[in-house]
């Protein structure tokens, strides 16, 4: 009897153990999810400010820190549109590439695919362009950057006047 007893007060200390560790982790979690928000918007600010540099360095900070981050695609998105407003077309081609990369098997980052070819397209490179948008409508197909990248495809047919 006395060893059911001790077995049975080790598994209720167990079972307690057990359910703090769960709750500290949820209380952890709920950290790191506060604290990955808090980060982004600071950066956001920044960007809805039109202080463009800090945000540049904001949200690099950000994907360096968060490296599983909720906002890591909103992150790369307005880094390449800063680099778009200051014309620095390979600059958001590389950031288009980061976040193909990352977010490949994602909507995102096949429109990442898609703006990198716009990208070329703005800067006079119309084979590339075209590359890109024809490994997107082959390797994404029925996506909205595969019909985008379609129409790009036909525009670049037309005749220049």
């Amino acid at each position: 009897m006395y060893f059911f007893r001790k077995l049975f007060f080790c598994i209720i200390i167990i079972s307690l153990s057990l359910q703090l560790v769960a709750q500290e982790n949820s209380e952890e979690s709920g950290l790191r999810k506060a604290s990955d928000r808090m980060r982004f918007d600071n950066a956001l600010q920044f960007y809805n400010l039109k202080k463009y540099e800090e945000a540049l360095k904001h949200f690099n900070e950000y994907l360096e820190v968060y490296y599983n981050g909720n906002y890591r695609s909103d992150a790369y998105r307005y880094i390449a549109e800063i680099y778009l407003q200051k014309f620095r077309y390979l600059d958001a081609i590389d950031i288009y590439d980061r976040m193909f990369r990352e977010f490949s098997n994602d909507e995102s980052g096949v429109n990442a695919c898609y703006s990198k070819g716009i990208c070329y397209l703005k800067m006079g490179y119309e084979n590339q362009a075209r590359d890109v948008f024809n490994y997107i409508m082959s390797s994404h197909p029925g996506t909205k950057a595969a019909v985008n990248s379609e129409i790009q495809i036909e525009l670049l047919k037309l005749p220049i006047k």
